[in-house]
């Protein structure tokens, strides 16, 4: 079992450090987990193994970013030879929560890989750094979305499929509840990447 988690471990590195590598992507000099912005979005997924990438968004003090990152776990074991996945923080670098941020994916994922929005092409401002995010990576200026909680999907051409979008996509059913993540994932993320 130790050697499976120490063989995982340095895949995983040594896909990171590759990609890092050929996307020209630093590490943040607040906290030890690499920058990035859409351009090098769109290299990760170019250069990604697997025909798609997905990022999901994820603030610390974010509830349902905390209750959804097992949706995006479940994704990455489903199809673990179709997708490469990144939990993307969209807090600023120097955030006090972002370190409890990472604690918590580690703890859920210790294999998970983490990036972070940088601060001098989006801002610091949490609020105005994820509305200038999403609206660039979905490329609807009007969005009521806040950026948190959210799933970007790509493919190996760097082209962005799909932005999950928390009050579109999420639709009411018959008995009056709402659609849970894994129906809207069942619904406008699966099809894609099957």
């Amino acid at each position: 079992m130790n050697k499976f988690i120490l063989l995982t471990f340095f895949l995983t590195c040594n896909l990171i450090f590759s990609q890092h590598e050929k996307c020209n992507i630093n590490k943040s000099e607040a906290i030890d987990i690499l920058k990035i912005d859409i351009s090098n979005m769109v290299c990760i997924s170019k250069n990604s193994t697997k025909p798609y990438t997905v990022f999901y968004t994820f603030a610390s003090w974010c509830a349902p970013c905390r209750e959804h990152i097992s949706n995006l776990n479940e994704l990455q074991k489903k199809f673990e030879n179709k997708i490469d996945s990144f939990v993307l923080i969209v807090e600023g670098e120097k955030d006090r929560g972002v370190r409890s941020g990472i604690d918590f994916i580690r703890d859920k994922n210790p294999n998970a890989k983490i990036l972070i929005l940088k601060d001098d092409v989006f801002g610091e401002n949490v609020r105005k750094k994820n509305n200038k995010f999403i609206a660039e990576i979905s490329k609807k200026k009007k969005r009521f979305n806040p950026g948190y909680s959210v799933f970007i999907l790509m493919n190996n051409q760097g082209e962005v499929l799909r932005v999950t979008d928390n009050y579109e996509d999420y639709r009411k059913k018959s008995d009056g509840t709402w659609e849970d993540t894994d129906e809207v994932l069942n619904r406008v993320i699966i099809p894609l990447i099957k």
